[in-house]
């Protein structure tokens, strides 16, 4: 990935917590427009089932660094439809009660 991401969803919460609730095979990455071409470059369109997905970033959320933060994961993580969606929702909850 470019070093401009933000990594979001399952990715923000293993990058953060250095686990995985579960299997997961879908990439969530912020981006501001501009930088969109550079993701495209590396990871060229190709048939299939997506599996990275690219979402265009407030300007803020690139002031917390590489990952979301946990409020923006738990959204993320709460919008999602994949089965292993709720393992993580699950995880991070724990996490941010301090269970």
């Amino acid at each position: 990935m470019p070093p401009s991401v933000i990594y979001g969803a399952y990715s923000a919460f293993r990058k953060k917590y250095r686990e995985a609730p579960a299997d997961y095979d879908k990439v969530y990455v912020y981006s501001a427009p501009e930088r969109l071409g550079e993701i495209k470059s590396r990871f060229p369109y190709r048939k299939g089932r997506a599996n990275l997905i690219v979402l265009k970033a407030d300007p803020w959320l690139e002031d917390f660094g590489e990952i979301t933060p946990d409020c923006q994961t738990f959204a993320d993580l709460w919008n999602l439809s994949e089965w292993y969606a709720k393992d993580f929702l699950n995880s991070l909850k724990d996490k941010i009660l301090g269970q």
